[in-house]
């Protein structure tokens, strides 16, 4: 607190003093008395108005220097004056600041007082606190600690503030009290309740072991009752207590009456019969006569209930168990795994022994024994071929009939809905592959097929025309890495796919629709096509991004290539090309390129370029090898290893001895054009008829020993040796 200035006197102007009235003359001076008068009351007014003036200055220091709580604390540590510094003028300023700081003071700990008492209420809330005489020592300690800190400034307000302090403090100690009785009580009563819960379980453990025997239960049952009353005796609400418990008590032991009466007689009738006559069972008659009329009613109506209850129940197990029994039929129906099928049957068994009822049981044994038939007919027709199987059935008769064509029909359907899932399910000691490892590289994916892909090849008379090697589960889950995987995951699952020996079923099924990914999968598999592949999967992204498909290159000089090369028949093939095609001109073309106008993008010279890379082409330094090339009006595409620039020249210079053809005209053969069928390559002629042998078989050439047999002459000079490959090819006439 900055330090208060000493009171400087004032020459400031009274205008409301009564002035002094001089005569003009000395001798119109009043007498002395009337001097003396006139200045006392002078004095009087002065004095006052000094007062107001001193008391004025004080409130103004007070307002713009008042008194913090960080004082307060400070005074009450150190037990100073927290304003000594400040009584620095008379008796009226110091009196006025006093008084002033005084009520600050008070003010500021009355809320500080209200904080501490809310803090306190809620640590008894929380249960920190739960002594009286702790939490009185809590409320008054700092009570009269802030009351002598004020005390020093002035005792009276000191009083003031204590004397409210206590009031509210009061207040507050009370609601604490009242707080601690109800959380004791609700203390109490979770004890209770818990007796009353651990002695009611009690009795009936007693009566669940001791079933049997009603006199002995009825003892029982009656010490519990002296027993509780006991446990409750020194709380108030004892017979609170031992009414809910005698109420417990009686309805557990007529429970149990009731249960027995629902397991001793047959009927619902016969029982309640029993019970309105007072003839009920031997055991429990001389019980019975202790019951009254109201017991007896409550296990009356807990009789009704039980008999329905337990109809219930009945139902609900052999509607489930039938249910069970229902789906291992449909497993043995779809083809599903007997390993699978012979734990559900025996896992239904275990069920069916655990029933105690007997009507229930007998009827849960008769859908078990439908069950072990399905088994038994499914287990007679596997492993033997379909025609094999209906000729089988053929000769049953009756229900074993019914249910052998059952089991076929299921078969055909689920045969054709997911061939490979059918048979590989047919075999317990095959397992699917897992097409999570296609995302691994390595050999961990084509490893896990091996089984799988043995029984397809076992069976493949079963999948002809099917061209599946693939469970539609697994196809779906290879699809969705196809469309959803980053291109790392992509090429990956390219790779290993093109790895295995059933590469190209695989691809179809994957690539059903999307057939460009069956092109990766071949770029994938030779190296130096990285870039050509980083730019398909990329530009594969950007053709969704402005919405450029590969029909939209339909009608261009690549399209035409394309369609030339392969024929009308290899629509799959021609599709993969040009998707992949587009893909990579979009990405090659991204900046700059104007996608929107089609004439512009089908004349574009750059989409032939990345179509020529998708096929293969590659330059070096004596021409251009591979790709799409113009042979006799003819477009064909060339193994990687052929010069695109000679190939045209290499056929319309062959010479006989490059053919064996004997008396086959030559001529036909220079003006022949090609069409590829893997490694080799067939003659057509102009109107697309095969050029054929003397013995009728199809001309082929293979393009890589015909360009062997070119580069000789173009070195030597002259014919060289017969061409080769016929010999190898089992074609020499």
């Amino acid at each position: 607190m900055a330090k208060l200035p000493r009171l400087e006197r004032s020459n400031r102007l009274m205008v409301d003093a009564p002035q002094l009235q001089t005569p003009q003359f000395a001798e119109q001076v009043k007498t002395a008395s009337t001097i003396k008068n006139a200045l006392d009351k002078l004095k009087a007014f002065a004095d006052k108005e000094a007062e107001e003036y001193v008391v004025e200055k004080a409130i103004e220091y007070s307002v713009d220097n008042p008194i913090t709580l960080e004082q307060l604390q400070s005074a009450k540590e150190s037990g100073i004056n927290p304003i000594e510094q400040a009584l620095n003028g008379g008796m009226v300023w110091n009196d006025a600041l006093n008084k002033l700081y005084a009520q600050q003071a008070s003010n500021e700990l009355t809320l500080e007082m209200y904080n501490h008492y809310d803090n306190t209420l809620d640590k008894v809330n929380k249960g920190e606190l739960n002594d009286k005489d702790l939490i009185k020592q809590e409320l008054e300690t700092p009570l009269k600690a802030w009351r002598d800190v004020i005390a020093q400034i002035d005792p009276a307000e000191a009083h003031t503030f204590y004397e409210k302090g206590i009031v509210s403090g009061s207040s507050s100690y009370k609601k604490a009290l009242g707080t601690i009785r109800t959380e004791e009580q609700k203390r109490q009563d979770r004890i209770n309740e818990g007796l009353k819960v651990g002695i009611r379980k009690e009795f009936e453990l007693f009566m669940a072991t001791n079933p049997n025997d009603p006199a002995l239960i009825m003892v029982e049952y009656n010490n519990a009752l002296d027993k509780a009353k006991s446990l409750f005796a020194g709380s108030a609400r004892k017979q609170s207590y031992f009414n809910e418990i005698t109420k417990n008590f009686s309805n557990a032991l007529t429970a149990h009456i009731a249960d027995s009466f629902v397991a001793e007689f047959s009927s619902e009738e016969e029982a309640l019969s029993a019970i309105d006559s007072n003839k009920v069972t031997e055991e429990w008659s001389p019980a019975w006569k202790e019951f009254t009329e109201t017991q007896r009613d409550h296990v009356r109506t807990l009789v009704v209930r039980g008999f329905s209850k337990e109809s219930s129940r009945q139902s609900g197990v052999i509607t489930k168990l039938d249910r069970d029994v229902n789906a291992t039929i449909k497993r043995v129906t779809s083809g599903g795994d007997w390993s699978a099928i012979e734990k559900e049957r025996e896992s239904i068994n275990t069920q069916i022994n655990k029933e105690t009822n007997p009507t229930t049981k007998e009827s849960l044994l008769q859908s078990l024994a439908m069950l072990d038939g399905y088994i038994s007919i499914g287990k007679e027709l596997d492993g033997r071929s379909t025609s094999a199987q209906e000729y089988i059935v053929s000769k049953w008769e009756g229900l074993k009939s019914d249910m052998g064509k059952e089991v076929l029909k299921g078969w055909k359907s689920a045969r054709g809905d997911d061939p490979v899932a059918f048979e590989v399910g047919q075999d317990s000691e095959a397992s699917l592959g897992n097409i999570d490892l296609l995302l691994i590289p390595g050999d961990d994916f084509n490893k896990s097929m091996e089984p799988q892909l043995e029984i397809i090849d076992r069976n493949r008379a079963v999948f002809a025309g099917e061209n599946k090697v693939f469970t539609k589960a697994q196809t779906a889950q290879a699809q969705k890495i196809l469309s959803e995987g980053d291109s790392a995951e992509i090429i990956t699952m390219a790779m290993n796919i093109a790895g295995n020996p059933h590469s190209d079923i695989m691809f179809k099924q994957v690539a059903d629709k999307e057939p460009w990914f069956e092109v990766l999968g071949g770029l994938a598999l030779s190296v130096g096509n990285e870039e050509t592949i980083r730019k398909i999967l990329e530009g594969r992204k950007l053709s969704k991004e402005f919405g450029v498909t590969a029909e939209k290159f339909v009608g261009s000089e690549a399209w035409r290539m394309v369609v030339d090369a392969y024929g009308p028949n290899h629509a799959d093939d021609v599709k993969g090309i040009f998707e992949a095609t587009s893909f990579h001109f979009i990405n090659a073309n991204n900046k700059g390129f104007d996608f929107t106008q089609k004439l512009g993008i089908v004349q574009d010279a750059s989409l032939t370029d990345s179509l020529q890379v998708i096929v293969g082409r590659n330059k070096r330094s004596d021409g251009n090898y591979g790709g799409i090339e113009d042979v006799n009006n003819r477009n064909v595409i060339l193994h990687e290893d052929i010069n695109a620039d000679n190939v045209e020249d290499m056929l319309q210079t062959a010479t006989a001895s490059d053919f064996d053809i004997g008396d086959h005209d030559i001529e036909a053969i220079h003006d022949a054009q090609l069409v590829r069928y893997g490694d080799v390559y067939k003659l057509i002629d102009v109107n697309g008829s095969e050029l054929q042998l003397p013995n009728g078989r199809p001309i082929e050439v293979n393009l890589q020993d015909l360009q062997e047999s070119y580069n000789n002459r173009s070195i030597y000079g002259g014919e060289t040796s017969a061409f080769p490959h016929l010999e190898r090819l089992g074609l020499t006439p």
